[in-house]
């Protein structure tokens, strides 16, 4: 259950980091450091996915997905 957590939070979150860096909100140490946990996030992702079937990959949209949709209902709050 946790590693599939993982998987699937984790690819929104390089998501954010990216977006964060595309709207110059970060300093340069924090886009350095974040764009290293970005890397590594996406070489992890890559390694799972290259090896899941399709149901694993469903299911981690079907997270990823949803992970957002929270993330909206808490902004409304």
């Amino acid at each position: 259950m946790k590693l599939l957590a993982t998987i699937g939070l984790l690819p929104v979150i390089a998501d954010f980091i990216e977006d964060l860096n595309d709207q110059n909100l970060l300093t340069r140490e924090m886009k350095l450091k974040l764009n290293n946990v970005m890397h590594q996030i996406r070489t992890i992702d890559k390694k799972v996915m290259d090896s899941a079937n399709d149901t694993v990959i469903d299911e981690q949209i079907k997270m990823q997905m949803a992970f957002r949709q929270w993330l909206t209902k808490a902004e409304e709050l």
